[in-house]
């Protein structure tokens, strides 16, 4: 399904997604920044993972969504200096895998990546 607007509640998009198995969302904000594919890893979801890998890949999936999460939550703080290590483990994980995390997820036309290399990266980002 591809909606022609940046709104991620458009009330078509929102029951077409109620009733498909994932979704993937392309935002402008990560393709001005240059990260591609542009996918935004917290509005994209699917309902069917956890039938179709193994749990450890669920885990760890799971875990860097939480992280990109977390330094999204804190972003500002960091960015203004008033965000200092050690106040919250969860916050300095995700800043001390941030750098590992962005390259993992960021992906040029020219880069080739076994599934089984794949998986591999995932777990490495996210220990």
């Amino acid at each position: 399904m591809l909606l022609e607007s940046d709104n991620v509640n458009d009330p078509i998009g929102d029951e077409v997604r109620s009733i498909l198995d994932g979704h993937i969302v392309l935002t402008r904000e990560l393709a001005e920044e240059n990260h591609f594919p542009a996918i935004d890893i917290g509005l994209s979801a699917s309902r069917v993972m956890h039938n179709v890998v193994k749990s450890e890949h669920l885990r760890a999936a799971a875990e860097c969504k939480k992280l990109i999460a977390t330094y999204k939550n804190i972003e500002l703080l960091i960015r203004i200096g008033e965000y200092t290590m050690g106040q919250d483990p969860e916050a300095d994980k995700a800043i001390k895998n941030r750098k590992a995390i962005q390259s993992f997820i960021q992906q040029s036309t020219k880069d080739i990546s076994s599934y089984e290399k794949t998986i591999e990266s995932l777990f490495k980002v996210v220990a």
